[in-house]
This record gives C-alpha cells, sequence and structure tokens, in this order.
C-alpha cells in the first residue's frame, strides 16, 4: 500500500505492508520502501519524536526491544518528515553509524538542479523480530521523478547503491588474567577493611558534607584510588600513569574511563566476567553494554553529578547505560 507521508510538498512517498506479530497475534503496518527527492536542510539531523510504525500496535510485546532506537529512513538533514511511516526501529550503532554515514554521503553528492532522490528498501526476511529490518538498502538517483498519478512509480538513473545490515552488536569481551584478578581482589580488600580516599588525600575530607564525593557505602570504583596513592606503580594497571588531577567539577579522563570499564570486567560473576555490565541496580537494561552511543552502550557516570561540584575521584563513578544515565541527568 503506498501513500504520501508528506502531503504538503508531496516528495515523500512510503510502502507499507501488513505483518503479524504478538501473542495472540495481531496485525500492524511496517514500512517496505520509502521514496523521496532529496531537500537539504541546514537544521541538524533530529531525534525521532514519533514512535515507529512498526512499535505502534497496542501491544504488550510493542515495548522497544533492547539497544533498538527510531531512525528516520529519510533523514531529516536530506528531506525527510517526522512521521511513523518515516520511522523504523534501528540499532543504535547503525542509526548513528553506518546509516548516517550514508546519510551524509548522500548529502555531499548532492548538486542541485538534477532532481536527485533517494529509494530505501526495507528488508524483514531474515528478522528474529517482525519489527526490525534486518536489512536497509539505499539506492541514490539522478533525474528522479515520483509519478503523482501512479503510487510507488519512480524513475531515473541510479548512482549508487548501500546495503545495510541492521543487527546487534555483540559486547566486546576481554581475557581474564589470574594475576590481574588476583591483584584486584586483594586490593578490594583494603577498601573492604575500611580504607577510603580521605586518608591519602587530605583535602577530601569535607568532599563528602559538599556533595563532591558519595557515601562510603556507594563507591564501588574506589579500590581504583586506593591504587593510586598506594600503589601507583604497579604492574598490573599500567593505564594509571596520566590521570590527571583529581579534583571537583572535572569530567573524567579517558585513562579514568578506561581503567574503570577494565576494573568492571573484571569484578563480574561466573559467566558476565570478561564483559561490561552495569552495576545500577534500577538500570532497565540490565545487559551487556557495547562501546557505542546507544541505549545501552557504557557510559562512565559521575554518581553526584559533575555539575556543580561532583569530583572526578574514581570514588565517585559508576558504570551505567546511556539511557539510564540520560534519565537521571544532573540528579543523584
Amino acid at each position: 500500500m503506498w501513500d504520501w507521508i508528506d502531503h504538503r510538498t508531496k516528495e515523500v512517498l512510503v510502502e507499507t505492508e501488513r505483518f503479524c506479530h504478538g501473542v495472540p497475534p495481531s496485525f500492524r503496518l511496517r514500512p517496505k520502501t520509502v521514496v523521496s527527492l532529496i531537500r537539504l536542510k541546514r537544521s541538524p539531523r533530529k531525534q525521532a519524536k514519533n514512535l515507529p510504525l512498526a512499535l505502534n500496535g497496542g501491544h504488550v510485546l510493542d515495548g522497544r526491544p533492547t539497544n533498538i532506537e527510531g531512525g528516520h529512513v529519510i533523514g531529516i538533514a536530506i528531506g525527510g518528515v517526522d512521521e511513523q511511516e518515516n520511522v523504523v526501529p534501528m540499532y543504535g550503532h547503525v542509526n548513528r553509524g553506518t546509516f548516517a554515514t550514508v546519510e551524509n554521503q548522500i548529502a555531499s553528492a548532492y548538486l542541485a538542479g538534477q532532481s536527485m532522490g533517494v529509494s530505501i528498501s526495507l528488508d524483514y526476511t531474515t528478522s528474529p523480530d517482525g519489527r526490525i529490518p534486518n536489512t536497509i538498502s539505499v539506492t541514490l538517483m539522478r533525474d528522479m521523478t515520483i509519478d503523482p498519478n501512479v503510487l510507488g512509480r519512480v524513475t531515473g538513473t541510479e548512482i549508487s547503491v548501500n546495503n545495510i545490515s541492521n543487527a546487534p552488536q555483540q559486547a566486546a569481551r576481554i581475557a581474564i588474567d589470574p594475576h590481574v584478578e588476583d591483584y584486584l581482589q586483594r586490593v578490594q580488600q583494603h577498601v573492604d577493611a575500611g580504607w577510603v580516599i580521605e586518608q591519602s588525600a587530605p583535602a577530601t575530607r569535607s568532599w563528602v558534607a559538599q556533595n563532591k564525593l558519595p557515601p562510603v557505602s556507594n563507591r564501588p570504583y574506589a579500590l581504583l584510588d586506593w591504587i593510586l596513592f598506594n600503589d601507583p606503580g604497579n604492574a598490573h594497571l599500567p593505564m594509571l600513569t596520566g590521570i590527571g588531577t583529581i579534583e571537583p567539577g572535572r569530567p573524567f579522563t579517558d585513562r579514568q574511563r578506561e581503567l574503570i570499564q577494565l576494573v568492571n570486567r573484571y569484578r563480574q560473576a561466573g559467566e558476565k566476567k570478561g564483559e561490561c555490565w552495569s552495576d545500577v541496580a534500577e538500570d532497565p537494561s540490565q545487559c551487556a553494554l557495547i562501546q557505542v552511543g546507544t541505549d545501552t552502550g557504557i557510559e562512565v557516570d559521575h554518581i553526584l553529578p559533575m555539575r556543580p561540584v561532583g569530583s572526578n575521584a574514581f570514588s565517585n563513578a559508576q558504570i551505567t547505560s546511556a539511557g539510564y544515565n540520560r534519565s537521571k541527568s544532573n540528579t543523584t
């Protein structure tokens, strides 16, 4: 079924198809092909405000799957509109990575006066979830025309085709070195015995009262502060060099983030060990995190917000998913 989704200009055309999803089964629509003439916009890429068409079934199973976000099939920057028919479930690393790269290439290739356009096909054949396309094929065309009288009839000269896989990305595992694991366990014993950063850095003794450090009971990476102040030259974590200044109102450095993620992977139990997991009980994801900018992407977060004064001491760090971190914003 074809229809215009930009009725003002009649330049964005979508073909939808019926599919069955849920138990008991219910029928709903999903976009199959979206066609548009390119109209470059100066406004930046915008986050989709509309729920993807295929997720709008009002069913208990219509919750957004893990690591999925709504992506515009025809990007806003090249003439798309924020309508449900132009929004599909995409994995975050695809929407913000591969697909965004192709969209930028299209914008760069655009030449005024050639009636350039795109035809994007969405395939669901091998998708384990019929709401999520497994492949997105993007065809760039020159001298493109959309027949206003015969919906779906498009002509033009094909310039390029990009077939983009919309597949989940696996969390990267690390090999567990028993020597490093033993060292971290021994360091943790010092923290469990009552060591706190205030003992080694007198300037931090007033930080708790000033909301620069969390309570002792909520310092999951305090063991890294112990190493920094008591064993900085250890052979197990050479990344401790170049940490920078520890003080209020500072972001964590890249070196600090690497260390926090490494320790997180070592401290997981059993089958989780070697992956990066959120250690926030209220985190709605509760799954392995991946290093991309998505809802379940790894973020090293200040427990007490950096703004206005939360410090970048390891004792003020936690790992969360990006989605959880955004939800808490500058609150504790």
